[in-house]
């Protein structure tokens, strides 16, 4: 191998290690889904458990982190997740149900975050 192929080689393992750390790092910085989610989920016509709304928060991290930084939930209101999944959904390539799972998960979550009463945060009131 020569060096310029070396050099490059090594170029594209770093860019690639950069994209993972950076997808790690976000996805740390992402809400897990709490009781409060699946209870405004089911309140607003889907019915999903706590594990569908986990399995979307990975679906979002493993389809979405390697083309953009993942966008809080807060970002969009809940009813705005829908369409903003849908017009991302053919260029990751998601199935049906990822898109369902991923909607599903930003939209409770944002929620949650866009109103963080003690109810929805799942924190109890002071006596």
């Amino acid at each position: 191998m020569t060096p310029r192929a070396t050099r490059a080689g090594v170029r594209v393992v770093q860019a690639l290690a950069g994209v993972i750390l950076l997808a790690v790092g976000c996805a740390g910085a992402l809400e897990y889904p709490i009781a409060a989610d699946v209870e405004w989920s089911q309140q607003h016509g889907s019915e999903v458990a706590i594990e569908d709304l986990t399995a979307g928060r990975s679906a979002y991290v493993q389809k979405c982190a390697g083309c953009h930084n993942l966008y809080q939930p807060a970002k969009y209101a809940p009813a705005s997740w829908p369409d903003v999944v849908a017009k991302m959904s053919k260029r990751a390539k998601l199935a049906s149900e990822e898109q369902r799972l991923i909607t599903s998960y930003l939209s409770a979550t944002s929620a949650r975050l866009r109103d963080p009463t003690p109810a929805a945060t799942g924190a109890s009131a002071s006596p």
